[in-house]
């Protein structure tokens, strides 16, 4: 009896021991050098163009000009911001996943750190900048609603992570497919910081697809929505705004190269 009892303490403890073990996930440090270059060929370039910025909601509407610019096929991984910054504040662990729970104002130390490293000055996107790399060309609601792909299933499962498929926690970075411009969870996994100041509407927004650094600063534009989000928070219209000290586990970031 006594033994019985012995063995089932044992079992238990072993139990308790490999869940632990099994909810730990160790994320290894890469060398900066990697790290950078890593960073520097995942960057996608975008062309110049034109395109309607804003709809539903998000008013008015207004023509705006993008110059060509580069921005990471990827949002930023935590590995990625571990090896640079040397702690990964993330909820969701996982090495291949968005960081998340950085703030803006940590981002801006993030980008210290990588510039003071690297050959090329990285920065978040602007607003505008994030728009039309999500659209990807087209003029719909989500990039993956594009003529040239017909006649490719409408279906966001296969192109998001949202609230309907992410188990509410974000998940490895470029697992769905691509938009047009071969980017990576422009809509949902996590929502994304932009350079820009909030303001409630567009009215006196840049044209030219410049970061507008007027409105209220304490405020930061973030963009695409994130792994908890419906349909309708997953528009590349979408936008909303945090505190800039914010620390969500719903936000990270992707970054653009000058």
């Amino acid at each position: 009896m006594e033994n019985k009892a012995v063995r089932k303490i044992y079992i238990l403890f072993a139990s308790i021991v490999l869940l632990s073990g099994c909810l730990t996930v160790e994320i290894k440090t890469q060398p900066v050098e990697k790290i950078i270059s890593e960073i520097e060929h995942t960057m996608v370039v975008i062309p110049a163009g034109d395109f309607r910025m804003g709809g539903g909601s998000e008013y008015p509407v207004h023509d705006v000009h993008i110059k060509a610019f580069m921005i990471g096929k990827y949002e930023l991984s935590q590995t990625q911001w571990l090896s640079i910054m040397g702690s990964n504040p993330s909820e969701f662990k996982g090495g291949s996943n968005p960081v998340d729970s950085v703030s803006w104002n940590d981002v801006q130390v993030f980008l210290q750190k990588l510039n003071a490293l690297s050959d090329h000055t990285f920065r978040l996107p602007t607003e505008a900048e994030w728009a039309y790399a999500t659209r990807a060309g087209t003029n719909n609601a989500f990039s993956w609603q594009r003529d040239d792909l017909d006649p490719m299933p409408n279906d966001p499962g296969i192109f998001t992570w949202f609230r309907f498929n992410s188990d509410a926690e974000t998940h490895p970075v470029g697992k769905k497919l691509p938009n047009g411009y071969g980017l990576y969870d422009m809509h949902g996994n996590v929502g994304e910081w932009t350079q820009d100041c909030w303001n409630e509407s567009y009215d006196g927004a840049p044209t030219d697809g410049s970061a507008w650094l007027s409105g209220d600063c304490d405020k930061r534009v973030n963009r695409g929505g994130n792994y908890g989000s419906t349909l309708g928070s997953l528009r590349a219209a979408f936008r909303d705004a945090r505190s800039a000290s914010a620390h969500s586990r719903v936000l990270g970031f992707r970054l653009v190269r000058e």
